[in-house]
Order: structure tokens, then sequence, then C-alpha cells
């Protein structure tokens, strides 16, 4: 039989508080769980239970739980986009957020462009941080067996686009032709059983001298076959060459996959221009495959943090297309966050960028700039009463739109023992965390 709401009075104050019976929002200042409010299943009528947020703007405590609200049907799809001016505090929720998924047992990886979140990390036990950069020791090898020989096609073939520039926005039909069986053959190099393993290297020696096997399976002459993939050799050649190469072109890093409730990829160190190949490798390490029950594919939520910098580059968008597009069947939850709808459409990109918007049933839609507004009203459907709302939201507050049949306005509340492992702007206010 479940607790009653003195039984659990009783158990966490015992005889220091007289247990007293009281209406829901008195009870509520106690502990968020009490509370009134929050999203109703719509089948059953029931509250679906969720991960405290803050508070509504009825006054209600706001609950938010993606894969809870996906069961409920009250969501087509887990992804996340966020959007809000800087210093309106996106960063604070998704810390936040990131804590108390990890309290309720999801386990979390995200992508540290600036490297703030170590300190969240210090206190989630059994955190990990790995640090990329000019003098990593860390490598990930795009050609790893535990990885399905399609995809291992599909990675390294992003991996070419963002490394070939933005005039070389995709393979050609016969790029990709090459390309699989180069990986093949780099594969065969080692035949069954052997311990060597192929790498990066391996692959670009087979792209710049074409072999027998090569020949015979793709149906075209060595002569062809080098004319067919010039571009291709010299773009990942390009990725086995000084700080980059070391990250690319071994076998994969064992303490990649250790398991952990909390996983950082900080990449401050890392060249902006290294930038969309690194964030590529690991979106798609860290979410195509989970399920699968490998170390690899472990994570519930994939969160890239300050996404609009990597949104130029055709290789990353077209993995985190492909991993909101994975998230129902995955389990995994996908959560962008952005400054506005403009940076993302000034890319290059604009057509293929809206389908991650379009794959995100959560929107959340912190303050915006009156010359950004209309664009975001038009994209995400934002009625007049919403459009009135958002320019003169106070820092936290937010528009969720969820689903079809959500839109509440909600503030981030965070809690005085989070808030050291919030701030990211303490430097300029001239205080101490």
């Amino acid at each position: 039989m479940a607790a009653s709401t003195e039984d659990y009075l009783q158990f966490t104050c015992g005889d220091s508080l007289r247990v007293q019976r009281s209406i829901s929002p008195n009870l509520s200042v106690i502990h968020p769980m009490f509370a009134e409010g929050g999203l109703v299943n719509p089948r059953t009528g029931h509250k679906i239970p969720g991960i405290y947020i803050g508070r509504d703007s009825s006054g209600g405590n706001f609950y938010f739980d993606v894969h809870q609200l996906y069961q409920a049907k009250v969501l087509h799809n887990p992804n996340i986009v966020l959007l809000g001016q800087i210093d309106h505090r996106k960063s604070a929720l998704l810390k936040s957020y990131i804590l108390r998924l990890v309290a309720y047992g999801y386990n979390v990886l995200v992508t540290d462009i600036k490297g703030e979140y170590d300190m969240l990390a210090s206190h989630i036990k059994n955190s990990k941080v790995l640090r990329f950069g000019e003098d990593t020791e860390l490598c990930i090898n795009p050609l790893d067996k535990r990885i399905p020989r399609d995809k291992q096609v599909e990675l390294v073939g992003l991996m070419a686009v963002a490394a070939m520039g933005s005039d070389h926005d995709a393979l050609t039909t016969r790029e990709n032709g090459t390309l699989r069986w180069a990986v093949e053959s780099a594969h065969e190099h080692y035949g069954p059983g052997s311990p060597g393993v192929a790498t990066l290297p391996d692959l670009v020696a087979k792209l710049k001298d074409p072999d027998e096997f090569m020949e015979r399976h793709f149906g075209r002459s060595r002569v062809q076959i080098l004319e067919d993939s010039v571009d291709l050799a010299i773009g990942l050649q390009e990725l086995t060459k000084g700080g980059i190469g070391a990250m690319c072109s071994g076998e994969t890093s064992t303490n990649f996959y250790e398991e952990t409730p909390f996983l950082s990829m900080n990449l401050r160190e890392v060249p902006q221009r290294w930038l969309p190949i690194i964030t590529t490798i690991l979106n798609f390490f860290t979410s195509s495959q989970f399920g699968e029950r490998n170390a690899w594919g472990r994570f519930h939520f994939i969160v890239h943090d300050e996404a609009w910098q990597l949104a130029r580059d055709p290789g990353f968008v077209q993995s985190l297309i492909e991993s909101h597009k994975l998230g129902r069947t995955r389990g995994v939850s996908n959560i962008s966050a952005f400054h506005h709808l403009q940076t993302l459409y000034r890319s290059g990109f604009s057509q293929v960028i809206k389908e991650v918007v379009v794959d995100a049933d959560t929107r959340i839609i912190y303050a915006q700039d009156e010359t950004e507004l209309q664009l975001t009203a038009d994209e995400l459907r934002l009625n007049d009463n919403e459009v009135a709302l958002i320019p003169d939201q106070p820092p936290g507050t937010g528009i969720w739109k969820i689903g079809r049949n959500y839109s509440i306005q909600v503030q981030h509340e965070a809690f005085d023992w989070e808030i050291p492992l919030l701030e990211t702007s303490h430097l300029l206010k001239g205080t101490e965390i």
C-alpha cells in the first residue's frame, strides 16, 4: 500500500513535527512532490509523473519527463529545443535538469563546448569528464568493430564532409560507393580473427591506392576509383594529421566505454575547425545504438549546449538530424540549446536545420529580442498571447510548448545547494561561487 502524506511527514520529520492535515498549496511549501498542477494524461485523466522544474504561471509546481510524457502519448518524439537570449539562464535550466535526471536514474551525456560542466560533474557520483584538444590522449576509432559496418561508412562519410569544407555538403553517389568498399577492404586486410584493428589511416591508404578487392567488388577500375575518390581521400587524410589525427587515427580509448551516469565531453580546447568533426563522432557514438546492450550506447539524454556554433557544418547537422529521427526507437532524448532561430538559419543549411526544430516535440522559448520574435513565432506557431509574453520574460522563465496541447509559462526554480553548480557569470558580477 502506498504511504500516505502523513506517513511521509512522520518519516522525514519524526517526532520533531506534529503531523497535521493541510491543503495542497500549503503542503507544497514543505516538499514540491505534494503540489497540485502538472500535466495530465488525456486518456486516463491522471497526473503524469515527472521531474520538478519550477512554478507555472498559476503558482503550481511544474514537472516534466519526456519519457513519461511519450508513454502517455502527450508527445510524439522525445526531443527538446531550447531557445533564449544570452544571460537568460538557459544553461542553468540544463544543468539543474541534468542533476535531477541523474537523481532519477537517467544517464546523460553533454557536449560541452564552453568547458563549464566540470563543476557539475564533480558533484555527481561516478561521473566522468573526457577532455579533447591538441594534447589529448583520447582516441575514437570510426572503424571500431563494435559499430555495425554500414554505420561505419555513414560515420566516416559525415567526417569526410566536415573535413572537406562548406563547398562539399554531401558525398556523391560514387564517393559513397568508393567509401563503402574502402571500409570493407580496410577490414579485409586484417582478416577474420586477426588481432589487428582497421583504423582511419588504413582507410585513407585504400582510397589512395585501391586494391584488387575494391576493384572486384565495386566493379570499377583502379583508375576510375582514384578519380572518384580524390576529394574524399584528401579530406580524410587531413583527419589523420596533427592533433586531430591523434584523436581519430588509433583504436578507441578503453575509458570511453566505462559506465557513468553523467559523461561530459569537454571540448573547450578543441580548435574551432575541429568542433564539427569531433561532435559528429561523439553524437553518433553515443546516440545511434542506444538499447543495443553495449557500453557505447547507454545514454538516455544527449545535451548539446551552444549548438548554434556547430550548425554551420553539414556533417554535424546531418548527424543531429539522424539522432533526432532515432530518438523514439532508441530511447534517446536530444536536447539542443540555441540563442535564436536566426542564428541557425544563417548557417546556410536553413532548410535542413529546420528538421531539428520540427523533430522536437518540446520547445522551450526564453526571452527573445523583438527583431527575432517574428521568425520564432512563425516557425513555432506561437499565438498572440505567447508572442506578447516572450520579450519581457525574466531570466529563468520560458514558454514550454509541449506536444500539440500544452503551452505553459514556467519559472525554473533552483535549490540553494544547486546554485553554485549552475552559475556561469560570477566573474563578470564580481562574485565568488
